[in-house]
Order: C-alpha cells, then structure tokens, then sequence
C-alpha cells in the first residue's frame, strides 16, 4: 500500500528543486519500498540553477579555476540526473538558470563565465530535448533581474539538430566532462598579449560556433 501511495504521489505531483536537490529526489526510495522516482515522474520539474551564491557563499565557486571546474562539472552531474527519468514524452523540465557578470573584472570574464556555465548545462539540456522532454531554459541577469526564455526564438541557444548533436557526443567520448572545452580566466590574462588576444579570439568564437550568439546575455 505504501508504495502505490508513493507511486500515485510522484506520478501527478510538479515539483520545484535546486539543482543539488535532482540526486535526492530522483533516486532516493523514501518509502523504503525500493521505489525509484525517476521511473514513476510524469508531471513538471522546475529546476533553479544558482551560480552566484554558490557552494556555501559568494563567488566561493569563481575564486580560483581549480574550484570554478569543480563547481561546473558538479553542475552537470547533478543536472545529468534528469535523463535517467522513464517518461520522457510526457515530462515538461523548466531549467531556470541564474548568471552574473562579475564586477571589478574585464568584459571578456563574463563572457569567459557565461560560455563555462553554459557549457555545463549543454550535454543533459540537449540530451532531454532529443529524447523528447518538453524542455524550457529560462536565464535570469541578476544585475537587472531580467528573465528571458533562451530555448525558444529569437534568443534560442539550443538549435543544435538531433543528427548534429549525436555527432557531438560521438566525437567527446563516453568519459566527456564539460571542462574540457572551458576557458580559463588565467588565459584571458596572461601577460603575452599574443596569448591573450588568442583566448579572447577562442572565446568569441567558441560563442558564435557553439551557441550561435556573438556575445552573452550577461554582456555589460
């Protein structure tokens, strides 16, 4: 009895997490009757994703690279969760993600940390879009408070087709982490000004080519 309670529960109920709250509620079996939610959600799944206030305090996550790669490679292990779900067709994921352009620092830096942030999110956004999930990504600019949906037009960031994006995968491997397509905030200010432009050059391409936008939504 106790499972088909917790079964009916999960299968009509919408719900609304942090990011590091998806483990927990996907996998955990709180009736100890071996449940798994993952197979029984068929509803809404709002998912906030914060990254400014992060990892126990302000900008703690964007101190040095070493902790930044830790963060954003959490974030996609944890957004990855998602795709385990059963019931694809019948899911609607809202992802609301949260950016900031950091103050006191060069342009190119927030741009530099929106296309990592990015990057991060890319692999299980794309992978529920084509299995699929109706999947909405909305960004909110926290020096403006502005939200904009940026998974439709005329500011969609997810165009990649199905065929294109298999490909993608294809070429990254299995053991793929986002981090390996980053770019470092020590690039963009090396002391070789050749080594800089070159960064700052990989950096606006890398948004043109792989998010078919010139510059970021947290452009300021």
């Amino acid at each position: 009895m106790a499972r088909e309670i917790a079964e009916t529960f999960y299968s009509v109920k919408d719900f609304g997490v942090h990011v590091y709250q998806l483990e927990e509620l996907l996998l955990s079996d709180p009736t100890g009757t071996g449940l798994k939610p993952y197979e029984t959600i068929r509803g809404k799944i709002s998912v906030h994703i914060p990254t400014t206030m992060c990892n126990g305090g302000s900008e703690r996550a964007w101190r040095s690279t070493e902790n930044e790669v830790a963060f954003l490679n959490g974030l996609y292990t944890q957004l990855n969760h998602l795709t385990r779900l059963t019931h694809k067709s019948r899911l609607t994921i809202e992802i609301r993600l949260t950016t900031s352009a950091p103050l006191r620092m060069k342009y190119e830096q927030g741009e530099r940390r929106f296309y990592n942030i990015m990057e991060s999110v890319r692999a299980p956004i794309y992978n529920l879009i084509h299995a699929g999930v109706n999947v909405t990504v909305k960004h909110t600019r926290m020096s403006n408070a502005k939200t904009r949906n940026i998974s439709e037009e005329p500011l969609n960031y997810f165009r990649m087709s199905k065929e294109a994006w298999e490909a993608e995968k294809k070429s990254h491997g299995l053991d793929w982490k986002p981090s390996v397509d980053f770019i470092t905030r020590e690039e963009l200010e090396d002391e070789d000004e050749g080594l800089r432009s070159d960064a700052e050059r990989r950096l606006r391409e890398a948004l043109e080519q792989r998010w078919g936008h010139l510059n970021s939504i947290d452009a300021y």
